[in-house]
């Protein structure tokens, strides 16, 4: 098998073909690895990504796996120097799910030779959060990380009672009629909440839920935000709510490029009382609830609850098969039929050092910001061992460059299995 390394938004543009193949015969692969949600994301984050793309050595166009990988810069302050932490590319923009893209069949090549490449990267660790993958693919990948030079570790904190688990991700499967859905997948008290409640907002003369034109996308979304500024700032502190909305506009954003937002808004005359925005995956048939927005000071006590209702019935009839309510249990998501499943964050350390190093070159960059801000605390000793190290580096890559054998497979592994 040989695996490619892919850097740059050109060349990831010439994997689309069989990357949509690939990913369109995954049942394991959804939106947050599809090619389209990715190309966005990493037209954004230039220089913080690579893909380790698998084919059979004399199939130039036939892949049949892929690892998208996030490029993070790490300095250890034990070891005076930098270090490069590899993670899952979708966090880039706060993928719900990650894993990998891999045409059924090709699971004990494809995969083995994806982590066989991923050891000869210069990295210290490796953290897949939000990892999604069959216990058949995890034990294949982690079957190249031998025990005596990495340590493999899978997140499993105990949470207090009433601790909401954000591992938990519970789902609703979807029948064919809404109908069926409330027959079935709800209790029968709810079942009447749902329908008194959505016929109070049908028959109301002040009330009105519609789901947001597409030109309203931006306006409406601001709208929803600063609801939820208001309700999670005081508990979670002014800056980290303000920039969690700040990422919320640009992953939400990124989704509208890809016409890929369903967004219902409840008002009360020019009032908004509250929102939910989701993701819809049409190729897959599933729509992820990504966050919510509610006026605090509404009376109506029925917002959260019919607006959900309105989301799955509109989910149903436009052929989708599965209403994602991600991550966290909360019991609200199972008074509405869903089930769970648990994702994991799952993490690999190396032992001990590697022939190149700890630090990718791709983080160069960032680490020259960094010393700007190592000198710019006084931390003159940490700016010293940074520049050094990044010397180091420099001089090892221009070595590289002059040799006409690097220069002929710069961009690719090859990896026998």
């Amino acid at each position: 098998m040989r695996v490619d390394l892919v850097d740059t938004p050109e060349a990831f543009e010439q994997l689309r073909q069989s990357w949509s193949r690939v990913q369109e015969a995954d049942p394991e692969a959804g939106y947050f690895l599809s090619w389209v949600w990715l190309a966005v994301v990493f037209r954004a984050n230039r220089g913080r990504w690579r893909v380790l793309a698998t084919r059979p050595e004399n199939e130039p166009l036939g892949y049949v796996g892929f690892l998208p990988l996030w490029l993070d810069l790490r300095w250890s302050r034990s070891r005076a120097e930098f270090s490069t932490k590899l993670e899952a590319a979708g966090r880039l923009s706060w993928a719900q799910y990650t894993g990998f893209v891999c045409m059924p069949g090709w699971e004990e090549k494809a995969l083995v030779a994806l982590a066989t490449a991923l050891r000869t990267l210069p990295w210290s660790h490796v953290r897949l959060k939000n990892w999604l993958v069959s216990d058949r693919r995890r034990a294949l990948f982690l079957s190249a990380f031998a025990a005596d030079e990495y340590e493999v570790s899978i997140e499993d904190r105990v949470r207090a009672e009433h601790e909401i688990d954000n591992r938990v991700c519970p789902f609703v499967p979807l029948p064919d009629s809404y109908d069926e859905y409330l027959a079935t997948r709800v209790s029968a008290n709810m079942r009447q909440k749902i329908r008194r409640f959505s016929k109070k907002v049908a028959q109301s003369a002040d009330l009105q839920l519609t789901p947001t034109s597409p030109d309203l996308l931006e306006e409406h979304l601001d709208s929803l935000l600063e609801l939820w500024l208001r309700k999670w700032a005081p508990a979670r502190g002014q800056g980290s709510a303000e920039r969690a909305v700040r990422k919320y506009r640009e992953i939400l954003g990124q989704s509208m490029e890809c016409d890929a937002v369903f967004m219902p808004m409840l008002w009360s005359a020019s009032t908004l009382l509250g929102g939910l925005v989701h993701i819809v995956d049409r190729r897959k048939g599933v729509m992820y609830f990504i966050v919510a927005g509610r006026e605090e000071a509404a009376s109506e006590p029925f917002i959260g609850l019919v607006l959900h209702a309105y989301s799955i019935r509109w989910a149903i009839e436009n052929k989708m098969h599965l209403y994602d309510l991600c991550h966290g249990n909360e019991a609200y998501k199972y008074s509405l039929g869903a089930i769970d499943r648990r994702i994991e964050h799952l993490t690999i350390r190396r032992r001990s050092r590697v022939e190149g190093g700890r630090l990718d070159p791709v983080n160069v960059a960032d680490g020259l910001e960094m010393i700007v801000g190592f000198l710019a605390a006084g931390r003159v000793d940490d700016a010293v061992s940074a520049c050094r190290q990044l010397a180091t580096l420099s001089r090892c890559l221009t070595e590289l460059c002059l040799s006409s054998q690097a220069k002929s497979d710069q961009t690719s592994l090859t990896v026998l299995v």
